[in-house]
C-alpha cells in the first residue's frame, strides 16, 4: 500500500499481483490505510483497477497501431474484394484482443492467448500478401513495410 503519489492526494492505493505488468492497483476508497471499511471492518474490495499500469504493454500498443495502420488499406482493399478485407480486419483485431485478454491472465492459459495472437498477426501478414499477389493495391510502401514488421516480430 502507498499513498496518493500523483495518483490524487491523500489517496491510499493497494497493489494486486507482483507489482509487475500484470499487476494492477486499487483505491483504498474508505481512507484506511489497512484497507478496511471503518464501519463493517470489512476489508475494501474494488473489482476494476483504477490506477495505469505502470508500464506499458508494448505487444499490446504495437497490435493497436497496426490496426491504426491498416484502415486506409481496409477501406481500398474492400472495393476490390470484400470478404479478403473482413479477414484482414477480424485478423488484425484478434491480435490485439488476444494479446489485451492474455495480458491478465495467468500460466498455460495466458501463454494460449499469446499463442492465438501470433497465429493471428501471421494471418494478417498473409492477407497482406495476398493483397500484393492480387495487385489489388500494387506498389504500396504500407503492405511492404507492415509485412516486413510482422515478419520480424514473430
Amino acid at each position: 500500500m502507498g499513498s496518493g503519489g500523483g495518483f490524487g492526494s491523500g489517496v491510499s492505493w493497494q497493489c494486486f499481483g507482483s507489482g509487475s505488468v500484470g499487476s494492477y492497483w486499487v483505491p483504498l476508497i474508505w481512507g484506511s490505510q489497512r484497507g478496511v471499511n471503518p464501519k463493517s471492518k470489512e476489508p475494501n474490495m474494488t473489482v476494476r483497477p483504477s490506477k495505469p499500469l505502470a508500464s506499458k504493454f508494448l505487444a499490446l500498443e504495437h497490435a493497436i497501431l497496426l490496426v491504426q495502420s491498416l484502415r486506409d488499406v481496409s477501406v481500398k482493399l474492400r472495393r476490390h474484394d470484400a470478404s479478403l478485407e473482413k479477414q484482414l480486419r477480424r485478423a488484425a483485431s484478434s491480435v490485439a484482443l488476444n494479446l489485451g485478454e492474455g495480458r491478465r491472465r495467468r500460466g498455460q492459459d495466458r501463454t494460449h492467448l499469446f499463442r492465438i495472437a501470433a497465429g493471428s498477426a501471421e494471418e494478417v501478414r498473409t492477407c497482406l500478401r495476398l493483397v500484393q499477389a492480387w495487385g489489388y493495391l500494387p506498389d504500396n510502401a504500407l503492405i511492404r513495410r507492415l509485412v516486413m514488421s510482422i515478419e520480424y516480430s514473430n
